[in-house]
């Protein structure tokens, strides 16, 4: 993730991202979860469900892969996610979007 981030910094620079999501400069986390081994295993799956819904004091950006929104739902955990209001789940992005980065927590697995 690192290397992509700066691979594209410069793209990333003239995102939009901050203003498509009403996002402030600070206060942002930004949210890959992606590896087979956390997507497929309910248990942890839900651990990082929990664990995004504490960070109450961040605004959460999560672009979720389908495979992933799949098991999420599978576990009732989709729903949740979606009533947290600092949780915004939004389709996959290209790392244009990644200008959050400059500004921004990352958590990716």
């Amino acid at each position: 993730m690192c290397g992509a981030l700066l691979k594209h910094i410069e793209e990333a620079s003239r995102s939009k991202v901050l203003d498509d999501f009403d996002l402030t400069e600070r206060g942002n986390l930004l949210l890959a979860v992606h590896r087979q081994e956390n997507v497929d295993s309910p248990r942890r799956l839900k651990n990082i469900a929990d664990a995004i819904i504490k960070f109450e004091e961040l605004q959460t950006v999560f672009p979720a892969h389908p495979r992933t929104v799949k098991q999420l739902c599978s576990l009732d955990l989709y729903a949740k996610l979606q009533k947290q209001k600092k949780i915004k789940i939004i389709s996959p992005v290209g790392h244009n979007y990644d200008q959050s980065a400059e500004k921004s927590r990352i958590d990716t697995d």
